[in-house]
């Protein structure tokens, strides 16, 4: 039987000691939901910031509607205006 390390706050951790929900989704330390490669995801897996805010998986914000946004929050177009 293989022990699964926890955080403080009850996460599951991976091997390589990233923080994992009961799902196997990735976490961050304050439990929000991560992909593989670190980013940050809601519960529907949907890429997030930090902050809250929706990324795409190159890491570029979007809201929740799926358009991107700046760092300030503003909207962009697929230009990156």
């Amino acid at each position: 039987m293989v022990a699964t390390a926890k955080t403080n706050g009850g996460n599951c951790k991976d091997n390589r000691g990233n923080c994992k929900d009961n799902r196997g989704n990735c976490k961050d330390n304050r439990g929000n939901c991560k992909d593989n490669r670190g980013n940050c995801k809601d519960n529907r897996g949907n890429c997030k910031d930090n902050c809250g805010n929706c990324k795409d998986n190159r890491g570029n914000c979007k809201e929740n509607r799926g358009n991107c946004k700046n760092n300030r929050g503003n909207c962009k177009n697929n230009r990156g205006n």
